[in-house]
Parts: structure tokens; sequence; C-alpha cells
């Protein structure tokens, strides 16, 4: 009977670790989803595209996303994690993070006053969202 009753015990705890380690998956899933979400709804892949892609302001002629920075790979969030743009766990020390909060992300942001402009600064929700998944990453 004690047998029996450790091996139950033990099939129990078994369950227990798979159970959270599948809830902390989903979990993480959906940070990765609403993360991946945030890239399309501020339409980063449609900045962050190779140099020879990028868009030209029409008036200066300049790119629309400095050459030195490149992030064509915006909605791989593998790549992104180990990335030299994002400190695994650590949002204050990551680069994405710090352009958007400083609101140089997207790119122009800190000069967009107007309700109308096409590239607004990243909401504190959205942030809280990068911030999280970053601090996933540890």
């Amino acid at each position: 009977m004690k047998a029996i009753s450790a091996l139950f015990r033990g099939a129990i705890t078994c369950f227990g670790i798979f159970l959270l380690s599948t809830i902390g998956a989903a979990a993480a899933s959906e940070l990765e989803q609403s993360l991946l979400d945030v890239f399309k709804r501020y339409k980063c892949d449609e900045c962050d595209v190779a140099v020879e892609q990028r868009a030209k302001d029409p008036q200066t002629g300049k790119l629309l996303y400095p050459a030195h920075r490149d992030f064509s790979y915006v909605l791989d969030l593998g790549q992104v994690g180990s990335s030299k743009y994002v400190v695994p766990g650590d949002p204050d020390r990551s680069e994405l993070y710090k352009l958007i909060v400083e609101e140089k992300m997207p790119e122009g942001a800190e000069f967009c006053f107007d309700p109308s402009c096409p590239y607004p600064p990243l909401t504190d929700e959205v942030r809280a969202i990068v911030e999280a998944w970053i601090r996933s990453l540890e």
C-alpha cells in the first residue's frame, strides 16, 4: 500500500510539474503573440527592413530608418531576443526598450505631437508588453 501511495504521489507531482510548465509555455506564447501584434500594429516590419529596401523621406531623400540599425528580423522573436538590441531579463539595459521609452522608436515618434501622425509613440500598455517580454527572457 505504501508503494502504491508513493507511486501515486510521484505521478501527481510529475503531472503538477507538467501542468505548470505547460501553463508557463502558454503564458510565454501568449506574451510573444502580444509582442508580435504590437510590432505589426505599429508597422515595425514596414520600417525595419533591409537597408536596400528602406523607404526614403520624399522631401530630404534620407532613409526613414537609420542604416546603422539593421532590425529587419523584427518579426523573428528568437533573433530579436538574442540580438545586440536586447539584454535578456533586463529591459533597462536593452536598446530596444530604451528607444521605445525615449520615444525614438518608431523613428520620429519623439516629434509626433499630432493625433494624425503616422508613427505615434507606443502607449504605456504596449511598453509594458515589450518590458515583460524582455524580462521573460531570463
